[in-house]
């Protein structure tokens, strides 16, 4: 999905990457792979080490039950992790469906948000948290249309 494709591109430009996945079974080249969930503060803290940019692409979209324990929790633990870290860019990818339904021939940052779903608000909650910033860290906040 996106993860992958961005994976692909920082790799072509040069950087060196590390993935933090639920995945065992991971396979891309030259990828360092840490294994974990957002949950695991010790993994993550490995993951985040000596790194200085952060893309944040994971989220739950099949099991209502656990949206907003991996969006939202999810995002808010990584954040603070991201405090003790070297990291100077996070960039978090959200979805163009936080907007919801919306009459307006044009849509862009200052159109009202009114999310549909339990997905939909998650990732909403979790925009709110990352627009508040982050102490020595520029964040950009992604709205991408249908990515699977």
């Amino acid at each position: 999905m996106v993860g992958r494709r961005i994976v692909n591109l920082l790799q072509k430009t040069g950087y060196s990457v590390r993935v933090f996945t639920r995945k065992k079974d991971y396979d891309e080249k030259n990828v360092e792979v840490i294994n974990g969930s957002l949950e695991d503060e010790e993994n993550l803290n490995i993951f985040l080490s000596n790194a200085g940019l952060l893309f944040h692409c994971a989220g739950e979209t099949r099991d209502e039950s656990k949206m907003w324990e991996v969006n939202v929790v999810g995002t808010e633990r990584l954040m603070k992790q991201v405090v003790k870290s070297k990291i100077i860019y996070f960039c978090y990818i959200s979805s163009a469906g936080v907007i919801g339904k919306t009459e307006g021939l044009w849509v862009n940052e200052s159109t009202p948000c009114n999310p549909q779903n339990t997905y939909e608000r998650s990732k909403l909650a979790s925009e709110r948290l990352l627009s508040r910033g982050i102490n020595g860290c520029r964040v950009a906040i992604l709205r991408p249309t249908n990515v699977i």
